[in-house]
């Protein structure tokens, strides 16, 4: 189950019987740094994106400003800190911020393994595993 939604609607999002049932069944978990009614702020959106990329089993940049913004600290903190592998859209005319990605290890995504693989997930996946992760998240 994909849920989207702000640190305010979390503490409604929980009361709804389908995320309830789903939390029940495993299906679901919700993680968060911050109470459920803590409105959205710049710093934790940053802060959450230290649980965002450590559970990850990989991650992928699509576009990426050079030194700014949340994509660009949080996948060099992913990168610095080892949390899995990072993988970055490598095509012409990228912006800066994906390039420099790369030359601080991000792994490169070209249109060719997008067109070589009618599984792109299993096709990352694969790829991930080949590459070392810093420990993996088992279950409590």
């Amino acid at each position: 189950m994909r849920l989207g939604f702000s640190q305010i609607a979390l503490a409604k999002t929980i009361r709804q019987p389908s995320v309830r049932e789903s939390i029940a069944n495993g299906r679901l978990a919700l993680v968060t740094p911050y109470r459920p009614d803590n409105g959205f702020s710049v710093g934790a959106a940053m802060g959450r994106n230290k649980i965002i990329y450590g559970a990850a089993d990989y991650s992928v940049i699509v576009s990426s400003d050079f030194q700014k913004g949340g994509t660009w600290a949080g996948a060099v903190e992913a990168l610095g800190a080892g949390w899995g592998p990072v993988f970055v859209r490598s095509v012409e005319n990228v912006p800066v911020g994906n390039k420099e990605l790369i030359n601080k290890g991000a792994e490169p995504l070209a249109e060719s393994d997008f067109i070589a693989s009618d599984d792109v997930c299993a096709l990352l996946k694969q790829r991930a595993r080949s590459k070392p992760q810093q420990g993996e998240l088992l279950p409590v």
